[in-house]
């Protein structure tokens, strides 16, 4: 899993915005598992931030397929890096040059796989 892709959703859920992600979990027994998470922060009844909501969903098998291959190019900048931050920060940038590049916003990259399973 890219550790540009943590950044970036917890950049957008510090806006106070939510956000879909494909997400890899492990398991106890070092398995792993794939799922779109639909995260939204939490707030009391005076309007103010008190935590986060995640919803998730098992993705299509497409879905992954596509995902992965982003997620490997995002791996393969992160790892050329020697400061881990500085490799980070790269692929980060990387990703976000290829969605503005494809003319697309992050929501709509996600959606665009989900309409296409």
């Amino acid at each position: 899993m890219p550790r540009c892709i943590f950044k970036f959703m917890w950049d957008t859920l510090q806006q106070q915005r939510e956000i879909f992600a494909y997400v890899i979990n492990m398991c106890a027994n070092g398995d792993h598992y794939w799922v779109l998470a639909h995260i939204v922060p939490t707030f009391d009844l005076e309007g103010n931030h008190i935590g986060y909501h995640s919803s998730r969903r098992c993705p299509h098998r497409k879905n992954i397929a596509t995902i992965q291959k982003h997620y490997r190019e995002l791996l393969a900048i992160e790892k050329s890096y020697k400061n881990p931050k500085e490799g980070m920060q790269a692929s980060l940038d990387s990703f976000v040059a290829s969605l503005e590049k494809l003319g697309v916003s992050y929501a709509e990259f996600i959606f665009s796989m989900r309409s296409a399973a």
